[in-house]
């Protein structure tokens, strides 16, 4: 944001540059990833996904570092086979400990899929992490090697010290929610209403994050099913194992935690979540054209239509919000449907045209919510403008949000809004609790 100001200008637009163009990378860069293995259309779903995810658009277009976050992180994905952990350091650098909740899927899908003998890749993992931690931890021993009296305090820490800032308030802290050696500072309101499996769906995060949830589940749990039989070293499970560890870990890392929770927070998941949608919508298809009638002729229909009526619960809560509401409802809750009917009849009839009809109609089902939530997000604020617009746009929504550690430079208006812009109408969040930035 710094050289954009100094290229550009100060102003909202340039400030806005940088995570508007990481976010449209990493866009990009998932629609290459997923086809890759699984064709366009994969990549093209899955890119869909990722761009209309409520919370990713209203993230991006706030100055907080996620987008960032995301985008070093598919890097670190797409880098992953080749052992290359740069870009997880770099993510570690830009948000911390957030950057390595997707470690374990990295680990378990090299030491699996990845060539060569088991201590081979041992050693390999070995190498690459051990350059991970030093090139993750070099300038916190070189700060905290300064004395105190020379540097400026550690914002966010108890002791004055990063490492207390990393591993406590920015680490362990948001999980544990513990005033303890480990946990410090972690004690914080959460805005994305109490811990536990069930907070991605409830009426604050639900319209945020879960639209797709049901489908990438099935899909997850499909594409394992049809690469059982395939050799150690499948890109395709792999990718499956990756993109799955990705979500699972994110969703329970964010679902249980107890310290301090932004609903912002969970567009690190998205991408997990988009991807497995893409994929699935691939592999699903195939399997209920090709496959044996009686194993796969109800497990697509079944996902678009666990999906489309938890759209359609979604879309109720905020009903009497806006007309575009109403008739984001009316789309999926028809299209889901047609789908599912269509799906059903063409294959048992023969149908292909029928159940390519009915394949178009699903993809529209699942995506007409989040669009719509989406869009709100991305013209409610533009139609306001700045501070004033999050305000308007926050009415019973937890904008207050303590920004993290890092410090930011705050110059003369116009000022960096007081939390980032929520996706959908206030409804969605009503009774989501308040406080004043710290």
């Amino acid at each position: 944001m710094g050289l954009s100001a100094r290229l550009f200008g100060y102003g909202a637009w340039q400030l806005a540059l940088p995570m508007v163009a990481v976010g449209a990378g990493s866009v990009a860069l998932l629609y290459r990833m997923v086809k890759r293995d699984f064709g366009p259309v994969a990549g093209t779903v899955a890119a869909l996904a990722l761009a209309l995810t409520p919370i990713t658009v209203a993230i991006t277009r706030d100055t907080n570092p996620d987008p960032v976050l995301v985008f070093l992180m598919l890097l670190g994905a797409a880098a992953l086979m080749k052992a290359c952990l740069l870009y997880t350091e770099t993510a570690f650098n830009t948000k911390m400990m957030q950057a390595y909740v997707v470690l374990p899927a990295f680990f378990l899908v090299y030491l699996w899929a990845a060539r060569g003998g088991l201590g081979r890749r041992v050693r390999n993992l070995a190498v690459g992490t051990l350059a991970l931690i030093v090139s993750s931890a070099w300038w916190m021993v070189v700060v905290d090697l300064i004395p105190a009296s020379a540097r400026p305090y550690i914002g966010g820490s108890t002791d004055n010290t990063v490492w207390d800032l990393v591993i406590g308030y920015n680490g362990f802290g948001r999980i544990l929610g513990a005033s303890s050696s480990v946990g410090s500072q972690g004690n914080g309101a959460s805005f994305g209403g109490d811990a536990g499996l069930y907070r991605m769906f409830n009426e604050i995060m639900g319209g945020q994050i879960s639209w797709l949830i049901p489908f990438a589940l099935i899909a997850l749990v499909g594409g394992l099913v049809l690469r059982g039989r395939a050799p150690r070293t499948d890109a395709k499970r792999a990718a499956l194992l990756l993109w799955g560890g990705w979500f699972v870990l994110h969703h329970l890392t964010f679902a249980l935690a107890e310290g301090t929770f932004h609903p912002y927070y969970v567009t690190a998941m998205a991408p997990g979540i988009a991807a497995l949608a893409g994929i699935g919508s691939v592999m699903l298809y195939r399997a209920f054209v090709e496959g044996p009638a009686a194993r796969w002729s109800w497990v697509l229909p079944l996902a678009v239509a666990a999906s489309t009526v938890w759209a359609v619960v979604l879309l109720q809560r905020v009903s009497g919000s806006g007309t575009l509401y109403t008739v984001a409802e009316v789309v999926a809750g028809i299209a889901g449907a047609a789908a599912v009917i269509g799906l059903l009849v063409g294959r048992f009839t023969g149908r292909q045209r029928l159940v390519g009809v009915a394949a178009l109609a699903a993809v529209v089902a699942l995506l007409a919510g989040p669009a719509a939530y989406s869009v709100s997000a991305a013209t409610t604020a533009a139609a306001a403008g700045g501070r004033a617009a999050t305000r308007r746009a926050g009415r019973g929504v937890p904008r207050g949000s303590r920004p993290d550690s890092r410090r930011r430079v705050r110059p003369p208006p116009p000022a960096r809004p007081r939390s980032p812009t929520p996706a959908g109408p206030p409804a969605a969040w009503a009774g989501a609790p308040r406080s004043r930035p710290r």
